[in-house]
This record gives structure tokens, C-alpha cells and sequence, in this order.
């Protein structure tokens, strides 16, 4: 598809799913600009460009198949795409919302929802594989911008890029990490899960939970053996298997049964084409660009007064209400910071204050001030990602901020350079996205190899707060 006489084309699209994957392009900095100068992303909701039908190199899918409309467009992305790349979890493995798969949906559905018979959904969370054929699969939850940047350039250049799916435990010799199984009794999941991470949550002193899915080769049976034998209970052994990639073989062979009956309705996915008149007539916004999900809008105007105003959202329930039932309270605080890849950090900390508040714990001040750092990170994380990346193109007439760079170079690379330095912060204090948390109720883990996270973060502030020349 790719020729000599035009650049070559990138769409990135969403289904069920955080955002958080996709987020690894906006995250990418300097390198998104020089990325958005040799290829021409031309679908991309998210950060702007709207082009759902578009013919493509590489379409970068994150998400999971949740609804009847789903897999039909679906198909046409395939169909319409050289390389089908599925980037994270909820793509490669069905998500975090694929443990209703072991439930009746119909239930869930009717125990969150008051009006059930207006919620579209299919049986099971699925992945993208098991709908059309993958050309590459990037696992992580979430995956990181070096992964997404790796694979364009590897595919580009005409081959499949290498992805290392030795396990944890062989990351962790390397960085010459504690095993937490050994020493602390604690059931790590990094015997059985695919390096990618840097062994993370070992070097955290925390049990590895498999958020980039099994290894080659993963014995699984081994380890469950080994957590029953620890005194586990077989409930909770189920459970530690069955999680963010718990759809994955060979996780989901330890399923404790069929997956219950799934619930299905009329919904109804886009409308027309854009259209407007001032005075009398119709808007179709059939795609709501750069927010965080799916939607539409539907105004119908008569004598220069709105008659009809529908707003469609077609995001899909993920039920979080029902799938934290009978989890331990770390897996809440891991599990709610994938309810939005955009602001984890507001989920995660409001988890960890209701179960502080359950059980009577009162964070140290110290506690509480890192806490306050850490949500100043994601405020100029998120503010930074979206006055400079998705506001002010819209407001300056550009139809993305690579566009807008092109005329406004030095303040682009100045919003980059605050919301890199927002990252900076989450990444001294949490991890950036839905990776594991260092908060736990009334506590903070310490940070391997960090014995001074301020200086980093105020030189990177200096070099931020930086007036661009005019």
C-alpha cells in the first residue's frame, strides 16, 4: 500500500477500552512531532483527526469487541488496513471488563442499570483476534510510547518489530531485583508474565499481577499449585489468574466455569455526514473528537431555536460496579486506575481514601503531601495534554497539534515539555497510566533507586516554564 509518491498513512481507533493505550502517542513528546513528519495520521479521534473510513499502512487498534457494531466495523478497518496492530490488554486479551465473561451479563447489566433493555451488549469481552485477523499484537496495560513508536518504525521498514516475551523473572535477574516470592511469601504473577515492563512491581517490592500477559511457555498450573500450597484459598488462587488479562490463554483455563448469558440490545453506532444550517436544519456530529470515549450528537434546529438536541454515547458499559465485587482491596486500587487512562490517578487515590475510610486508616502528613504531588503531576499532565494538544488546534483552526506545529513550533514543544514534566512526577510518586500504584492505605512504597525525586522534577520544571521566542 505504501508507494514512492505519498507518506505513509497511520490510524489509531478505539473500542471498549481507557484511552490509555492510545495515550501513548500523546505521551510521546518531541517524538510524536518528528513521528507526525514522515507519516500522515489521518484517523485519530482522540487527538482530532477524523477520518473513520480511511485507507491506511498501519491502523493501531485498542479495545475490546463489546458490541453488536463492534465487529462490523471492525471488519472494515481490516479490510481497509495493510497492518491491524492491537495495542494493549483490553485488544490483545478482552480488558479488565472480560471477568464479566465468567458471569451472567445479563445480571450485571440489570444491577448497575436501571433501564437495561437501552444497554447493547455482546455475551463476552473479547479480543480484536478473535474478531479479524492481527497482524502484531503490543500487550501491556498499558502499553508504552516506545512500543507504539518501535512497532510504526519497525513496520514501515517492511518487517515485524521484536517483542521479548521471556518471563518477568528473567527482567528481574537482570536488574538484579529481590524475588518478592522467595523472600516476602508474596504470590507474584512473574513466573507465568511477559517481560515489557522492567519488572516494575518486583523492584516496588510488590507482586507482579500479569498486565502484559503470559510468557512463552507459561505453567500456569505449576503456579497455582504453588499459591493453593502457600494456603491460598482456591477462590482467591482463581482470582489472582483471572484479571487484567484473565481472557488470555493460558490464564482463562483455570476459569472456574461457563461464562454466563450476555445481554443484547437495539444500539445503534454513527449517523450521516456533518451537515449545519444556522437558521433551520440539522447538525451530525457523528464522532465526538478529543474526549475521552465514543459519541455523537444530533441537533436539530427550526426558526433559530434547538426543537431536538441527542447526545449517543457509544461506549460501551465495562461494568467496574460488578467486576470489583469480592476483590481484595489492592486489586480496587489497581483495578479502578483503568476505568480512565486519561486521569488514573483521581480514580486510584479516591479508592485508596474510601478503603482508608472503611477501615479507620489515617495517612502520615507525609503520606498525604506525596499524595498532593502526585496530583499536581496528573493536573499538569492532563491541563498541558489538553490546552496544547486537543483545545488549541480546535480553537486556531488546525486539525491536529502536529498541524498546529507546524506554524506554532516553540509553544507546541512548550505544552510537551509540561505535560512530560506532569509524567515526570506520577512517575517519581505512582507510574504513569494504569500501571501499579505505590499507594496503599496509609502507606507509599518507597522507590527503587530514587533516593532524591526532586531534582529531576525541578530541573524539568526550569526547562518547562521557559517563554518561548516570538
Amino acid at each position: 500500500m505504501t508507494t514512492a509518491t505519498r507518506r505513509a498513512r497511520i490510524a489509531v481507533h478505539k473500542f471498549s477500552s481507557c484511552d490509555g493505550c492510545q495515550l501513548a502517542f500523546l505521551n510521546l513528546g518531541e517524538p510524536l512531532l518528528t513521528l507526525a513528519e514522515t507519516v500522515d495520521i489521518l484517523h485519530f479521534a482522540e487527538a482530532g483527526p477524523i477520518d473513520d473510513e480511511a485507507e491506511v499502512d498501519i491502523a493501531f487498534v485498542e479495545g475490546s469487541v463489546a458490541t453488536s457494531q463492534d465487529a462490523v466495523r471492525l471488519r472494515g478497518i481490516r479490510q481497509r488496513s495493510r497492518y491491524l496492530v492491537t495495542i494493549g490488554a483490553c485488544a490483545t486479551a478482552g480488558g479488565i471488563q472480560a471477568l464479566r465473561n465468567l458471569h451472567d451479563a445479563d445480571a450485571w447489566v440489570s444491577g448497575v442499570y436501571a433501564q437495561p433493555e437501552h444497554i447493547d451488549l455482546l455475551a463476552d469481552s473479547t479480543p480484536i483476534a478473535e474478531s479479524v485477523k492481527v497482524d502484531l499484537e503490543l500487550w501491556g496495560c498499558p502499553v508504552s510510547g516506545e512500543q507504539v513508536l518501535g512497532a510504526t518504525k519497525a513496520l514501515l521498514a517492511g518487517h515485524l518489530p521484536r517483542v521479548d516475551h521471556s518471563a518477568v523473572c528473567m527482567e528481574c535477574k537482570r536488574q538484579q531485583a529481590v524475588c518478592v516470592m522467595v523472600a516476602q511469601g508474596r504470590p507474584c504473577m512473574g513466573p507465568v508474565t511477559s517481560t515489557g515492563c522492567g519488572a516494575i512491581c518486583p523492584r516496588w517490592q510488590r507482586d507482579c499481577y500479569a498486565c502484559y500477559g503470559p510468557a512463552v511457555q507459561a505453567n500456569v498450573s505449576a503456579l497455582a499449585t504453588h499459591l493453593a500450597d502457600t494456603g491460598m484459598p482456591a477462590d482467591e488462587v482463581a482470582r489472582r489468574l483471572l484479571f487484567i488479562n484473565g481472557h488470555a490463554e493460558p490464564f482463562r483455563s483455570r476459569r472456574p466455569g461457563p461464562a454466563g448469558t450476555g445481554h443484547q440490545a437495539s444500539g445503534q453506532r454513527g449517523g450521516a455526514g456533518m451537515s449545519h444550517d444556522t437558521r433551520t436544519g440539522e447538525i451530525h456530529v457523528p464522532i465526538l473528537a478529543r474526549v475521552e470515549g465514543e459519541g455523537a450528537l444530533d441537533i436539530r434546529i427550526e426558526a433559530g431555536r434547538i426543537e431536538a438536541l441527542t447526545l449517543r454515547i457509544f461506549e460501551p458499559p465495562r461494568l467496574f460496579e460488578k467486576l470489583l465485587e469480592g476483590r481484595s482491596t489492592q486489586d480496587v486500587i489497581d483495578s479502578v486506575a483503568r476505568i480512565c487512562g486519561i486521569c488514573p490517578v483521581a480514580y486510584q487515590m479516591s479508592a485508596v481514601t474510601a478503603i482508608e475510610s472503611i477501615l479507620g486508616v489515617t495517612p502520615s502528613p507525609w503520606v498525604e503531601a506525596m499524595r498532593r504531588v502526585m496530583y499536581c503531576g496528573e493536573w499538569l499532565q492532563s491541563h498541558s495534554l489538553h490546552i496544547h494538544l486537543l483545545a488549541a488546534p480546535d480553537f486556531l483552526g488546525y486539525d491536529s497539534a502536529p498541524a498546529m506545529a507546524r506554524d506554532y513550533p516553540e509553544e507546541v514543544r512548550r505544552g510537551l515539555r509540561l505535560q512530560g514534566l506532569g509524567n515526570e512526577i506520577i512517575r517519581h510518586l505512582r507510574r504513569p497510566l494504569g500501571a501499579p500504584g505505590r499507594h496503599l492505605p496509609g502507606r507509599l512504597l518507597p522507590r527503587p533507586g530514587c533516593r532524591r525525586p526532586c531534582r529531576p522534577c525541578v530541573s524539568a520544571w526550569r526547562q518547562a516554564s521557559r517563554r518561548p521566542a516570538r
